[in-house]
């Protein structure tokens, strides 16, 4: 097996970014895609953080990088920049820009994808020197064919980036806890301090590691390292906060804390089995876990833990690493009021995958690793291109999704374009559209007209169109009163990307 490991795991990484790359430039931008990267190159020109401080900066400065050598500028004219206002900012980014908006996201959008590939061989180099080759290559096949994981490693999001250094977090500090070199502590704190600086939702890992730390006590002096160089690490990204305004915590950092906790307090509005709340709901992410993720993944954790009881393989210390920090962090999500999404169980994805691999490779029968692979694999070219989308057959499929969630579940405003395609290959050039997402439809040549609601029975009686309707409104979130519900009752003619239901009322 190890002989093959090298060119096995290359292959598996390779066949990754090619099905993000291919899929990602049909794809229009993501609700929040114009807001994360305008705010990263704000950051980068004016050293300001008044865009979208809910989020700390790391994965949009990233994403940001190589937008500083082509030829763009920010909106600093429009009210939005001085109003602060992050959506309409990200959108005169986009769209009122030298450059075309994909050739803006595009590059963007790549440095998620280095991203995803740094994290699959992170997931391989560890799983392989702690557990071994063949746990290795499972845990990475697992990983590279997983149509959530593909889906969010192409977009300029914090997701990715945050699940990816709270892996290495946890494994870096379970071998530092094993070894306790300087060198090995100083990388876990580096990695920690990544994770902080990528998305508030890593706070997890210091309850995470705090409870590693009591089964292997390392001494007072590399915990305080530890700590030390993390706290550095977050400081990096704020410097220039820090310049204009000196403290303990970054001034950004703080309001953007802020700002999450008051939104879990109060609650956003979500959806979850045909049912809108504010607060949320406890089995929110266990539903979402079910439905979203492929059959050969569950089957793969479900067998994992027959297993494990049933035959009790020897596991080293490290096992710990990925089992304590993903058990903490399903805690912290049963426990949320903020339900918007399967992206948000990224990081317990990435810490439970290798695990479930390690136990199937040394307890499982030899046969069934294999069969989990090619599963696995043909439920994710099964929805290619349209990953963000992916619902399992046991839920019903894409097509069946909204029973269950919608948002960036399946709809983010993603596909804008393949709704221009389709229009175009039928000759039609305006359409009645309610749609979700931050996408100027003008610019992808799309004329539209309103759409009447429930109340508008005059407007529904002269309708002579076709109509393309996002499923997160058509479905009653973040519109109010349900106004589309009459247009649910049809039957649609086709689903673009699975969030785009198209609907044929033309009068005959």
């Amino acid at each position: 097996m190890d002989r093959f490991f090298l060119p096995a795991a290359a292959l598996l990484l390779a066949a990754m970014a090619c099905a993000q790359v291919a899929s990602i430039r049909l794809e229009s931008q993501t609700f929040d895609e114009g807001t994360h990267l305008a705010a990263g190159l704000s950051y980068w020109k004016t050293g300001d953080y008044r865009m979208n401080p809910e989020h700390p900066p790391l994965p949009k400065l990233l994403c940001a990088v190589p937008l500083l050598f082509m030829n763009v500028r920010l909106p600093f004219e429009y009210p939005s920049w001085s109003q602060g206002n992050e959506l309409d900012f990200g959108g005169q980014f986009l769209y009122a820009n030298n450059l075309t908006a994909d050739q803006i996201l595009f590059p963007a959008r790549m440095v998620t994808i280095v991203l995803t590939l740094l994290l699959g061989v992170a997931m391989a180099w560890w799983t392989r020197r702690v557990f071994g080759a063949g746990e290795a290559l499972l845990a990475l096949a697992f990983l590279a064919f997983d149509p959530n994981v593909i889906a969010q490693g192409r977009y300029v999001t914090t997701d990715l980036a945050v699940a990816l250094f709270s892996f290495l977090a946890c494994v870096l500090w379970a071998d530092a806890l094993r070894t306790p070199t300087w060198l090995r502590v100083a990388a876990a704190g580096l990695a920690l301090g990544l994770a902080l600086a990528s998305k508030f939702n890593a706070l997890f890992l210091i309850p995470a590691l705090l409870v590693l730390t009591l089964f292997r006590w390392p001494g007072w002096k590399r915990v305080a390292l530890l700590i030390a160089v993390a706290y550095v690490t977050l400081l990096v990204p704020y410097i220039p906060d820090l310049v204009r305004s000196p403290a303990l915590v970054p001034h950004a950092y703080s309001t953007g804390l802020a700002m999450l906790l008051d939104q879990d307090q109060h609650g956003r509005l979500s959806y979850l089995l045909g049912q809108i709340s504010t607060r949320g709901w406890w089995y929110y992410f266990p539903v979402a876990y079910l439905v979203k993720t492929p059959v050969a993944l569950l089957a793969s954790t479900l067998a994992a833990a027959v297993l494990y009881v049933a035959r009790r393989p020897k596991l080293p210390f490290e096992a710990l690493a990925l089992a304590v920090p993903a058990a903490i962090y399903w805690c912290f999500c049963l426990a949320s009021h903020i339900d918007l999404g399967i992206r948000h169980l990224l990081p317990a994805y990435v810490l439970m995958i290798p695990l479930a691999a390690t136990v199937v490779v040394r307890a499982a029968p030899k046969w069934l690793p294999i069969a989990l692979v090619v599963l696995l694999a043909v439920e994710s070219a099964s929805i290619y291109p349209d990953y963000l989308a992916f619902f399992n057959w046991p839920s019903g499929g894409p097509s069946n999704g909204p029973r269950y969630l919608v948002d960036s579940n399946i709809d983010w405003g993603q596909d804008t374009k393949k709704l221009k395609t389709w229009l175009d290959a039928r000759g039609i050039h305006e359409v009645c559209r309610v749609y979700f997402g931050m996408a100027v439809l003008s610019h992808y040549g799309i004329a539209e007209l309103p759409l009447p609601a429930n109340d508008d029975a005059a407007g529904r009686a002269n309708l002579d169109c076709w109509a393309a309707a996002s499923v997160t409104p058509l479905y009653g979130l973040h519109v109010a009163k349900d106004p589309y519900r009459w247009l649910r009752e049809k039957q649609p003619v086709a689903k673009i990307g699975y969030s785009i239901y198209v609907y044929d009322l033309r009068k005959r």
